[in-house]
């Protein structure tokens, strides 16, 4: 292992305390997704096309981290590249099931643990992000044009399924002018989603 190599390595080792196990990933049998969220090669043997036979010493592999998420990503197989809490996940918990993403339970995207992964509903990651502090939207009152972010005036899909609070007027304004052939003649969206809102807070059913 080159000096380079080493570094990476020192750099990247899991804090005191706690087994770490190895698995093979899922995706490719080529690489190895630790219980403390590291990646690595493995040492393998190649043969070229001249027939000549090499030895690839297996490596620590570096993630990269995406600046807005947070989360760790590594590339294996070349140029595919796969999140590292992902590969953790399905190596330690199992397949993932329909519809479900991975969970951060404590919060926090550089935590790829095995233990701190677990999959999860769309709903129950929003959830997670409210009890984490982690979701700007958990706390607005009123949508960009003023409109109370309140039942009745929420689409009922979004927040059972995502756990966003849209606003069901401005959404039907401007679903209204999408479909529209001669959108210049509606009126602008502040006054369409105005009129649809009363209509909703009145009590009245807008499809």
């Amino acid at each position: 292992m080159t000096a380079t190599q080493e570094l990476a390595v020192s750099s990247q080792r899991p804090p005191q305390g706690g087994q770490e196990r190895w698995r093979t990933t899922v995706r490719d049998d080529k690489y190895e997704v630790s219980s403390h969220g590291r990646v690595r090669s493995k040492t393998r043997l190649i043969v070229d096309y001249t027939g000549r036979r090499r030895t690839f010493k297996g490596v620590i592999l570096k993630p990269n981290f995406h600046p807005r998420t947070g989360y760790s990503h590594v590339n294996i197989s070349g140029a595919r590249t796969v999140a590292v809490h992902i590969l953790v996940l399905e190596a330690f918990g199992g397949p993932r099931p329909a519809g479900c993403q991975v969970r951060h339970y404590d919060g926090d995207p550089g935590n790829n643990h095995a233990s701190n992964l677990l999959w999860g509903t769309p709903l129950e990651n929003a959830a997670d992000r409210i009890r984490h502090g982690r979701n700007r939207h958990a706390d607005k009152v009123r949508c960009s044009r003023g409109h109370l972010l309140i039942l009745p005036n929420i689409d009922r899909y979004k927040m059972t399924k995502y756990g966003h609070r849209q606003c069901l007027s401005c959404k039907n304004a401007g679903r209204t002018r999408r479909k529209s052939r001669h959108p210049e003649t509606l009126p602008s969206l502040q006054e369409a989603s105005d009129l649809i809102y009363d209509r909703i807070m009145a009590g009245e059913v807008v499809k």
